[in-house]
């Protein structure tokens, strides 16, 4: 009996490790704004100087928030209809590229790969139709101003799901 009983907790702890190296294995390390307490988030991994100062590299799984008071704080892109009024927002990692949408998820470019990310903040790595990375810019006219900044951009992006394009409005990344 007690024979057992070991063999069932070794059992579990064998699959919550591998339950451990999924979820480990799902997250990916990207740059974002430092918040105040980043150093202290236990997804921080360390500090580093990027074109526009000073980053945090942290291994995530989801996106942080954008909100400038948290420990992590990622870019918006925004969704914008041809009134300026938002659709819908995604949070991405600094220093990416938005390259197209597929249905309800943003695709984006890393140095590390190809990524998507729903509206949730959920990533996962990309693996559908390549995108293109056309894009027509257009006006960001029309947006309300809290809305634009001098480095905000606004294009058409295509949707590989449905062939639609798109209209996006984001601050891409800095050179």
């Amino acid at each position: 009996m007690a024979l057992s009983r070991r063999y069932a907790m070794v059992a579990a702890l064998g699959f919550l490790s591998a339950q451990f190296a999924a979820a480990q294995s799902r997250s990916f390390e990207f740059s974002f704004w430092p918040g105040k307490n980043a150093r202290r988030d236990p997804r921080f991994r360390r500090m580093e100087e990027g074109p526009c100062g000073e980053v945090a590299k942290a291994k995530v799984s989801t996106v942080p928030s954008v909100n400038r008071n948290g420990a992590l704080v990622a870019e918006e892109v925004l969704e914008i209809n041809s009134s300026g009024q938002i659709l819908r927002r995604w949070r991405i990692p600094i220093d990416t590229h938005v390259l197209a949408f597929r249905s309800n998820w943003l695709i984006f470019g890393h140095w590390s790969g190809l990524y998507q990310v729903d509206l949730q903040g959920r990533l996962a790595r990309y693996s559908g139709p390549q995108p293109t990375g056309k894009s027509d810019y257009v006006s960001c006219e029309g947006l309300p101003k809290q809305l634009v900044h001098e480095t905000t951009v606004c294009h058409f992006l295509p949707d590989l799901a449905t062939g639609q394009r798109r209209r996006i409005s984001y601050d891409p990344p800095c050179t």
